[in-house]
């Protein structure tokens, strides 16, 4: 009888072979004329990465993977940001841009009593913040976050003390107190509008106690501060004009051609304009009084040959009547009218009746700046 020289693998261990003499030659003998370890070769390279093309956490293998004893792990380290496709490929999670947070629509009524005469401010805030808080979205973790019920809260508080201000100091004072309170905000800007109520007159007299709502035009300012720099922008929407003559002819030439006299009937629309100080360091109701007026005033007065030339004279003379203001942006929106026909009925419409076009609005927008060269 003839005996096979064998060698056991055992694969229920890793590391050495068990003892012979434990465990019986069954399950996975190899029968060779050699001992195994005639074709076991020389490693051509010692493996770098040896988990790189795979779809576990990334390991610092040994210098030797076959050496490992079977009691080590091999070490590990911190995960990197990665996401590994379905195909095993490996890619680095996109970076963030740029976020923001804040609370908008924080509307409340402010009273300032003075004795028998209150005066009433309707104010809505919109509030917008940036700062690292990039682990929110990556990892869910609000470290350093307000809360929205935290902001509500120091809104309320700044307008309890400066509401009764104007709506630019307003906004400084909640600028000024987010950034104090939480540190890990780095930039913060707050948007306040604020709609006006008219005193009711009984009996002709103004009441001091009593009001009606408003025109719909409604004051506006943005401010916006990392507590090294602060940008004021004010602003008013919403103030509805009309021009029913007065207008230069568009073409100079066309006032003798005998067949038009080049004049536009009627002009209406809704008109918005922003302004920016150069400075926050400024009485702003005086200012927002100027500007107000030379809107108004310079609409009436001038002679526009269109919506754009009339735009224009009104950034014009605010840029010449305050030095502080850096720029002016002016939006108009036309509510078209045209003249009634009323051919049909047999009369003529010399001009007095006028229909309301729904579409299309035009819409003339034009940014002014100060010429500092």
């Amino acid at each position: 009888m003839r005996v096979l020289d064998v060698e056991r693998f055992d694969l229920r261990v890793r590391g050495a072979s068990s003892k012979r003499q434990f465990h019986s030659i069954d399950g996975f003998v190899i029968s060779l004329q050699q001992h195994f370890d005639s074709t076991v070769r020389q490693i051509p390279r010692v493996p770098v990465d040896s988990f790189r093309r795979s779809a576990r956490g990334r390991e610092h293998p040994e210098a030797d993977a076959l050496h490992a004893a079977a009691d080590e792990y091999p070490p590990r380290h911190d995960h990197e940001t990665l996401i590994i496709a379905a195909h095993g490929t490996v890619r680095r999670m996109p970076r963030i841009g740029s976020t923001n947070h804040g609370e908008s629509r924080l509307r409340m009524l402010r009273v300032t009593r003075r004795g028998d005469r209150h005066d009433p401010k309707e104010l809505s805030v919109s509030f917008r913040f940036e700062g690292e808080f990039a682990a929110a979205f990556r990892e869910g973790r609000a470290d350093g976050l307000p809360p929205g019920e935290a902001l509500k809260n120091l809104v309320h508080r700044a307008a309890r003390e400066h509401g009764s201000c104007e709506i630019e100091e307003f906004g400084l004072a909640i600028c000024d107190r987010i950034l104090k309170e939480y540190p890990a905000i780095t930039r913060a800007r707050a948007e306040i509008s604020e709609r006006a109520w008219a005193r009711l007159d009984a009996g002709g007299r103004a009441q001091g106690q009593a009001f009606l709502a408003g025109s719909p035009e409604v004051k506006t300012t943005a401010v916006t501060s990392n507590g090294r720099q602060i940008a004021v922008v004010s602003g008013l929407d919403a103030l509805n004009v009309m021009r029913t003559s007065g207008f230069a002819p568009r073409n100079p030439a066309a006032e003798d051609d005998g067949r038009h006299d080049g004049l536009q009937r009627l002009l209406v629309g809704e008109l918005s304009a922003r302004w920016t100080y150069s400075s926050p360091d400024v009485t702003f109701r005086p200012y927002r009084q100027g500007v107000r007026a030379a809107i108004v005033e310079t609409f009436a007065w001038h002679s526009g040959r269109s919506v754009h030339h009339t735009l224009y004279a009104i950034a014009d003379v605010v840029l010449a009547t305050y030095q502080e203001i850096a720029d002016v942006t002016l939006r108009f929106h036309e509510r078209p009218y045209r003249p009634a026909d009323l051919f049909s009925t047999g009369m003529e419409n010399p001009d007095d009746l006028f229909v309301s076009v729904e579409e299309p609005l035009g819409v003339v927008e034009v940014k002014v700046e100060r010429d500092v060269t």
